[in-house]
């Protein structure tokens, strides 16, 4: 059975990206929102196993989203996917409710560790 999960990021090229690479290895078309408005929108009590976040929306806080999410479902893998290495962001990600957070750009640690969570190689 193939994950569901909504890609949240605030550029185009980035969720393109991102779409691409999960789909070229197995991963079903993940459901994506620009911003944190569509995310929660989208969002639905266990409709999701995976949500890849960028916390640096253009519209909206990344960090609300996890606040809101965790609010009402436990068991979503949120994972942060953000350019901010600072450790205090961090901090306050996995405080919101984060379960990863991974920096921009990729590398092939960063990579795997994000088909860990969907579930794409064994963990």
């Amino acid at each position: 059975m193939s994950l569901r999960i909504l890609l949240v990021d605030g550029s185009t090229p980035m969720r393109c990206l991102l779409r691409r690479f999960l789909e070229a290895t197995g991963a079903a078309t993940p459901l994506e929102a620009a911003s944190a408005e569509e995310a929660l929108a989208l969002f639905k009590p266990e409709g999701f196993d995976v949500i890849i976040l960028d916390l640096n929306l253009a519209e909206g806080d990344g960090m609300e989203v996890i606040r809101t999410v965790r609010q009402s479902d436990a068991q979503v893998a949120i994972i942060v996917l953000t350019t901010c290495a600072d450790d205090a962001i961090r901090q306050q990600a996995s405080e919101a409710g984060a379960t990863e957070y991974l920096t921009k750009p990729f590398s092939v640690a960063t990579r795997q560790k994000l088909l860990k969570y969907c579930h794409l190689v064994p963990a």
